[in-house]
């Protein structure tokens, strides 16, 4: 039944005679792939992730969610304007409709004028007839980033990355209904209503959205954080969260006090603002 030996000598051993062990690579879903055969629209925001109105440039991408039972896969639709996510759907699967609910959610929700920009990568899910027929049907004006260049989509690759590492690194999420409490939570009951965002003047989306409609807030200020006083700078400090609570639910804003920044726990009372997601059964 073998013999038994000292690790080490295993793997002095193995170093003499040049061997290596081999092991199963976790397994990483790809949720871009190319169809040569799709048709490629002109990039119509050549990676300037900016916008002066609402509703006039969406940028969209998807990301897969992994849990006990398999994978999620979150389709997004952003408004650059204000950094909202406007649309989102999840499935079990990568079909083209989950990317079709997700723009349907945006539409209904924000009713735009027609011409509105969407831009995403040449995934096949992106380049299909059936979202193609989609967006001529409801005037929706498509745009494209290059193949394999992260950079042109950056502004959807980072809202992924936000979610990821904010918000589920620390959760055990077991199951999907429990991933997808908690990507609901996350869009509707932190990030639209209480992430800060320095692209935005370090508001959140909603706020600045209500901000800028009210005030009419010229845009090129959006893009640099206005200089503070002494005086706000002291009243920031006294403010401030605690370290342990700033890890956790980052900067709050609004009329949402500090002290009850939104965490994980699936008791919270969801807003009055908050829509039904879109999840595929």
């Amino acid at each position: 039944m073998g013999h038994r030996v000292n690790r080490k000598r295993v793997a002095r051993l193995m170093k003499e005679m040049a061997l290596q062990g081999k092991q199963k690579r976790k397994f990483k879903p790809q949720t871009t792939t190319v169809d040569p055969e799709g048709p490629v629209f002109p990039d119509l925001l050549r990676q300037d992730f900016t916008a002066d109105m609402p509703n006039k440039r969406w940028v969209g991408d998807i990301t897969y969610l992994e849990t006990n039972d398999g994978f999620e896969y979150l389709a997004t639709v952003i408004d650059l304007y204000s950094r909202r996510v406007v649309g989102w759907a999840l499935a079990t699967s990568l079909e083209t409709n989950i990317i079709v609910r997700a723009l349907q959610m945006a539409l209904t929700q924000r009713q735009p004028e027609p011409g509105v920009i969407f831009h995403s990568d040449r995934g096949c899910q992106y380049t299909s007839q059936e979202f193609r027929n989609f967006c001529i049907h409801k005037n929706v004006q498509q745009s494209m980033g290059r193949t394999g260049c992260c950079y042109d989509n950056a502004a959807a690759e980072s809202f992924f990355h936000s979610l990821k590492v904010e918000w589920l690194s620390d959760l055990d999420l077991t199951d999907r209904q429990t991933m997808r409490t908690e990507v609901f939570h996350y869009i509707e009951g932190y990030y639209n209503c209480s992430r800060r965002h320095s692209t935005i003047g370090y508001l959140c989306p909603i706020d600045f959205e209500n901000t800028s409609s009210n005030n009419s807030v010229n845009a090129a200020s959006r893009h640099h954080a206005p200089p503070r006083s002494t005086a706000k700078r002291a009243s920031d400090k006294t403010s401030r969260p605690t370290a342990q609570a700033a890890d956790r639910d980052g900067p709050q804003c609004g009329n949402q006090a500090t002290s009850k920044a939104l965490g994980p726990s699936t008791t919270r009372v969801p807003p009055s603002h908050w829509h039904e997601p879109i999840i595929a059964p």
